[in-house]
């Protein structure tokens, strides 16, 4: 377990790089031409980030980047 004690800007930047990062992985997604373990690591990457976002924002506002809801 690793805590942190961030200043209201700090917190919102850092939810600001995980929102872009996801839409980029995202999109990384949408490629049919990736295959195997490929899209499996880029699906582990969305989960790891995810996973960080949802525990720095309200449950209604990480359900926008739910894959499981898409």
């Amino acid at each position: 377990m690793f805590g942190m004690a961030l200043k209201e800007k700090e917190a919102e930047e850092i939810i600001y790089l995980l929102k872009k990062e996801m839409e980029d992985v995202y999109e990384d997604l949408q490629d049919h031409s990736l295959e195997g373990c490929v899209k499996r690591t880029i699906e582990e990457k969305y989960a790891l980030l995810f996973s960080v976002y949802r525990r720095m924002v309200p449950f209604s506002e990480s359900m926008k980047y739910d894959l499981t809801k898409r």
